[in-house]
């Protein structure tokens, strides 16, 4: 596994990761604009979290497969 697909793994989690979790600003400023509560938002959100988190990791299976480096 080359190292560009190491970090495109972490963009992925890292970008993943922000959309759900509670304490980062953005998501819960979003979810109080929108009046609306954090249950709802996570009923919302899970079903693209996890469809999300299948695509990234059919892409990364691919980008490992074919050996990118970034070029």
């Amino acid at each position: 596994m080359t190292q560009q697909v190491l970090i495109t793994a972490i963009g992925f989690g890292g970008g993943l990761g922000n959309l759900i979790t509670p304490t980062l600003g953005v998501t819960v400023g979003s979810i109080a604009l929108a009046k609306a509560n954090f249950s709802s938002w996570i009923k919302f959100m899970m079903p693209l979290f996890v469809i999300w988190t299948i695509v990234g990791a059919i892409i990364l299976y691919y980008l490992a497969s074919i050996g990118w480096v970034g070029y």
